[in-house]
């Protein structure tokens, strides 16, 4: 019997199956009766059961549907034995056909045909495929209701491919002839539900795959309709099937409910407007208009909800019922309107079949009733009165939602959240996007390797995590810190490049970005339960408008000011630092560009030590930029801080952290932590040998040659274990070209993918070790003496002088044990990751980005919290720091850019699969508490020190005309005429024949723009050259901006930053993006698109423009057709823009002509 806390096993045999054994058992806690799945070790491989453990806990974890069996917990016994606690189910499928002696469709599919199918479709909503739906995994609990169980084979799509075998537990004749390759498909579990409907109906037992296909084919228990439907999922070649359980759910579905329909509370007058019937028809598959609106009646004659769809006017928030309706019929969603001049009909605009899982979720917040829908007219009287009625009816069902919505509230907020997260999951599983490459050179350091690309290369890629598979199956992992039109920078963090093949790929590497999503979820779930400290902040989280507004303390003086007299802290920093130390729960910052958010956060972490000198803080951002100016900002200030600080960066070796800050890195605290240590042990070491009499040079080298051998031994069981990987991945290995074509998988436990993760560590193992033993050979080296031969030595020889060296008296052995003892604690102190738990908890500041804080390593209980740029960070990615704290601070700017999202999760496929709206996923944290939060606690920096004066203005009146912002720089900054006439310069491609963008390869680049700027930037070189003022200061500083990654490639090429001819400038080249949080002495601003279909694209996006023109401290120069900008209809930034250059003495356009 297993032995499991909380639980009574009963003395009752168990049920087995062909992979665990089923006890009965009592929760102590309530008395209810529970099943407990306890997985049979006996199954070999046993690798297949820590599988199955997996991926069973994985998919009943995220499937909470009431047809699936519920899991109420897992865990491993005192005998490592893997359990799994489950409802308890009465009885199963077998034992219900073995009472059952009729068969009717209808009341089979409404009782059990149905819920398995909604089941079904509500697992491949999620990504999971069963693989194993037969009769002994649908069970019944005590109220008959059926649910699937067993989801020990299934599989998790997200996670791409597994090479664990598991095929010889799947049961014909229910699952399909086809080989089980691995790949999940959803095709398998609808064979799978055909054939048990099948089975159920079949007065003789169905074993074979022809039995099952005659049956199907010659049964008169079905009508042609659903017939065909079985048929059709019971096809030999998975493409023919219905791709999911939901298309077969909707196959299966009678289209007009056998039930008397209710009474129609209402009736309504329906109208196909006439410029969207082709889009409408196509919907159904038809032409006639007659059989378009039969078939919208009968869908919506079944059943019929509606709600408002999302309002178009994102200023007002309000919506009125009679703009955007939207009706849920059976299998279709219609956008409708009320027809504005006579308010007589509703008219339909769009409609478009949802998939049913998403269906389900409309109607859940829809108001469903009997609507008696209809095209004939019944008189304008009558048809007024109806949708006056359906509005009231609206509008009441509004109120109602509203009065419910506290207590929905934080159930609609974590499921967003949580649906964001698993979107972002099947994004991220698609995602391997290689670069090719057909050579490369490995640095003098050998932690950074140049590849020479071919082919195209996918967007975004720098500072992703990504890996290259080696000669021996080992990977390469780290990140491309640098990529232009030949060569790309991989900076390394593990992996051998000796193994290197000279043609390969870069490849996404799933493994990092999976881990973020899980410490992302992790923080999710901790919020949703509760389980934070205090946990009043969870409450803070679902309503901000409840959060306690901060008290102001006063200050008895800044440490700024002391660290400089001269400049004193600006009076908007030190009213919002007073405010934020008054802060008992959360505040927000908002600072607008160059207004010294950095700045505030330092004095405030001084602050908040003097006040507090134990206090801990957290300090996070999206960005390692922003994490690292803040770090420096504080280093700058040790001199007047109130007391030595230990600050420590967190972050992994493959991320960018600027070498300003490596002092601070956990790896050198520690180093620093371990010698300081050691020289105590040492010197007690030998004070302990003077009073015993002993020579202490003897039984260092004593040690020292243990120390060696133990090197030894594990540097060989080492290159053991390498050669066993190595052997199991050449045994198992493909054929090399379906290995280049295999997609990458760091998760799945068992799979090549994670044996060659494995090898990669193993290997960085054995570097370390053979490292660590040359470290004990240098030691002994410089003890002098015999001791430079007794390095070389190995094995028994070895032993040998280490019996001779330590002698056999009981003082020699205390003290060699005392300085074993030492040496052992030093030599793991600082390089084990149980040691840098304690130590972080010491740390007064802990540094890192938001999710990078989180590893294994990661203390808690923080006093505050500081998240910088936390407009740029998405929900999920703020709370993995906002769980470890009792205080928020959140600093960004909602009008910069928000967080970055993959142009797979704009798809519209996607998003309805989720459930999910574009604003919804591009909200960020800050902006969902900006809104949301109590005005008091809400404050704004407003003094910028960045630009100058024209710019400033510019940036005001365009982009914060709701927010003042005041330049405090008294100079004009560095004259740059006649290059730029005015601080403030765009030079207008308009008139100019060759202004028009080329696009290709979904590559937008503007050629003309690029040889403006670089002939621009020469005459600038050359003035700067000749200005003796700047004979003795650094170069200038010039970022060279634009919005797309195919121009940045085509300015490298034109501009060549790197050349030497650019002597007294220099370039830095960047997107838009990549380069918020930074600034130059002028940003000059490539706009790129100039195309006749007026097409802005993604620079329609105010935040983007405003990040562009705000980076530069002296001078802004803008490069484009300020025509085509001024004249783009809709949304469009530039129009302000242009509006303010043309009419202010500060700003000029200069036509560039052919």
């Amino acid at each position: 019997m297993p032995a499991v806390d909380g639980y009574v096993v009963l003395q009752q045999p168990p049920a087995k199956g062909s992979t665990a054994l089923v006890f009965p058992a009592v929760d102590v806690r309530d008395g209810s009766k529970v099943a407990i799945k306890l997985l049979d070790t006996s199954v070999q491989p046993s690798t297949f059961i820590d599988e199955a453990f997996r991926r069973e806990t994985l998919a009943l974890g995220e499937l909470l549907h009431p047809n699936i069996v519920r899991m109420l917990g897992s865990g491993v016994t005192a005998a490592s034995e893997k359990y799994i606690v489950l409802e308890w189910m009465a009885s199963d499928l077998v034992a219900w056909k073995s009472k059952t002696n009729s068969f009717y469709w209808p009341d089979y599919w409404d009782e059990i045909g149905r819920p398995l199918s909604e089941a079904t479709a509500a697992a491949h909503a999620k990504n999971i495929v069963h693989r194993d739906i037969a009769p002994r995994n649908i069970l019944f609990d005590g109220a008959g209701v059926p649910k699937i169980a067993d989801f020990g084979i299934s599989k998790l799509r997200r996670f791409l491919r597994s090479e664990q075998t598991v095929r010889q537990f799947v049961s014909p004749p229910f699952t399909p002839k086809e080989v089980d390759d691995g790949s999940g498909s959803f095709t398998r579990d609808v064979f799978a539900l055909a054939t048990t409907f099948l089975w159920c109906a079949s007065p003789m037992p169905l074993t074979t795959y022809e039995e099952v296909g005659a049956f199907a084919s010659t049964s008169d228990m079905f009508e042609p309709e659903i017939r065909q439907a079985i048929l059709a999922a019971l096809a030999d070649d998975p493409d023919e099937r219905p791709a999911t359980a939901e298309e077969l759910l909707r196959m299966l579905t009678p289209r007009r409910s056998a039930r008397k329909p209710a009474k129609a509370l209402l009736t309504c007058q329906l109208e196909l407007a006439a410029t969207k019937f082709d889009s409408i028809a196509r919907t159904f598959g038809l032409a006639e208009r007659s059989a378009v609106e039969e078939a919208v009646l009968e869908d919506l004659s079944t059943i019929c909800g509606l709600k408002l769809m999302p309002s178009l006017d994102s200023q007002t928030g309000s919506i009125d019922p009679s703009t955007n309706l939207l009706l849920l019929g059976l299998s279709n969603s219609y956008h409708a309107k009320v027809e504005a001049r006579g308010q007589d009909r509703l008219v339909l605009l769009g409609a478009r079949q949802l998939p049913h899982g998403l269906m389900e979720r409309q109607r859940e917040t829809a108001l469903v009733l009997p609507i008696s829908f209809r095209f004939a007219s019944l008189g304008q009287r009558a048809d007024r009165q109806g949708i006056a009625d359906l509005q009231l009816l609206i509008r009441n069902h509004i109120a109602e939602l509203e009065d419910n919505a506290g207590a929905d509230a934080g159930r609609r907020l974590f499921d967003a959240w949580t649906r964001i997260l698993q979107a972002k999951q099947d994004v991220e599983a698609a995602r391997e996007r290689p670069i090719r490459y057909n050579d490369y050179a490995v640095d003098g350091s050998g932690r950074r390797v140049i590849f020479h690309h071919v082919g195209p290369v996918p967007p975004n890629v720098l500072e992703e995590p990504r890996q290259v598979r080696l000669d021996d199956g080992s990977l390469l992992t780290g990140h491309l810190e640098t990529i232009d039109d030949r060569r790309a920078t991989f900076l390394v963090s593990a992996g051998d490049t000796e193994r290197l093949r000279r043609v390969g790929e870069i490849v996404f590497s799933v493994g990092a970005t999976s881990e973020s999503l899980r410490r992302q979820q992790r923080a999710l779930d901790a919020f949703q339960q509760r389980a934070v400290n205090p946990v009043r902040l969870a409450d803070i989280l679902i309503d901000p408008g409840s959060a306690t507004v901060p008290e102001p303390v006063e200050v008895p003086f800044f440490f700024h000011d002391r660290a400089d007299p001269d400049k004193l802290l600006d009076g908007d920093k030190r009213a919002a630092v007073q405010a934020a130390l008054g802060t008992s729960e959360v505040m927000l910052l908002r600072g607008p560009p160059g207004t010294g958010k950095t700045t505030f956060i330092a004095e405030l972490i001084l602050q908040t030590i003097a006040r507090k000198p134990d206090a801990r803080i957290l300090m996070t951002s999206q960005t390692n930029v922003a994490v690292d100016n803040a770090i420096e900002r504080l280093a700058e200030l040790r001199s007047v801080a109130p007391r030595s600080l230990e600050v420590v960066r967190l972050g992994t070796s493959d991320e960018r952290i600027a070498a300003s800050v490596g002092e601070f890195r956990l790896g050198r605290r520690l180093e620093v932590w371990t010698s300081e240590v050691k020289a105590r042990v040492d010197e007690f070491a030998r004070a302990q040998a003077h009073s015993l009499g002993i020579d202490h040079r003897n039984v260092v080298i004593g040690v020292s040659l243990e120390q060696l051998h133990a090197s030894q031994l594990l540097l060989r069981k080492i290159s053991i274990d390498v050669a066993a990987l190595e052997a199991s991945l050449k045994r198992d290995g493909q054929p090399e070209a379906d290995v280049a074509d295999a997609l990458v998988d760091l998760d799945i436990a068992g799979s090549a993918n994670q044996r060659r993760l494995d090898l990669s560590r193993l290997q960085e193992a054995r570097r370390s070790a053979r490292d660590e033993q040359n470290s004990i050979k240098s030691q002994l080296t410089a003890l002098g003496g015999e001791c430079e031969e007794l390095a070389l030595m190995e094995g028994r020889e070895l032993e040998g002088f280490i019996a001779d060296y330590l002698g056999d008296s009981e003082e020699a052995r205390r003290l060699k044990d005392l300085i074993a003892l030492g040496a052992d604690w030093t030599a793991r102190f600082g390089r084990q990751d149980h040691f840098e738990g304690p130590f972080l908890s010491m740390a007064d500041v802990v540094a890192g980005t938001c999710v990078g804080i989180a590893g294994p390593r990661a203390a808690s209980d923080y006093d505050l919290c500081i998240v910088d740029e936390a407009s740029k960070a998405t929900p999920t990615e703020v709370l993995v720091p906002l769980a470890r704290a009792k205080r928020w601070l959140l600093v960004g700017d909602s009008k910069q850019l928000p967080p970055f999202q993959d142009e797979a999760l704009r798809s519209r496929e996607l998003l309805d699969r989720y459930d999910l709206r574009r604003e919804e996923v591009a909200e960020s944290l800050f902006t969902y508490m900006e809104r949301r939060l109590p005005q008091a606690c809400v404050w704004n920096l407003s003094i910028q020190h960045r630009m100058i004066q024209p710019i400033n203005d510019l940036i005001e009146s365009c982009f914060y005309e709701d927010q003042a912002l005041e330049c405090a720089r008294s100079d004009r900054g560095y004259n740059f005429e006649p290059n730029l006439p005015r601080p403030v310069t765009w030079l207008d491609t308009s008139r100019h024949p060759r202004r028009s963008e080329d696009e290709s390869d979904d590559a937008v680049s503007n050629r003309l723009e690029c040889e403006i700027i670089r002939d621009r930037l020469k005459e600038i070189n050359r003035r700067v050259s000749r200005d003796k003022k700047r004979a003795d200061k650094p170069r200038l500083k010039v970022a060279v901006l634009t919005g797309y990654a195919g121009q940045r490639s085509l300015l490298e090429r034109t501009l060549n930053p790197r050349s030497p001819k650019w002597s007294h400038i220099e370039i830095i080249l960047n997107t838009v993006d990549a380069f918020q949080g930074r600034q130059a002495d002028l940003a000059v601003y490539s706009v790129t698109r100039s195309n006749p279909d007026g097409n802005l694209g993604f620079l329609s996006e105010f935040p983007r423009l405003n990040v562009a023109l705000s980076r530069g401290r002296d001078g802004l120069l803008i490069v484009g057709d300020q025509k085509f900008c001024r004249e783009i209809k809709g949304d469009n930034p530039f129009r302000k823009v242009i509006n303010r250059i043309n009419n202010n003495p500060d700003c000029t356009t200069v036509e560039i002509r052919e």
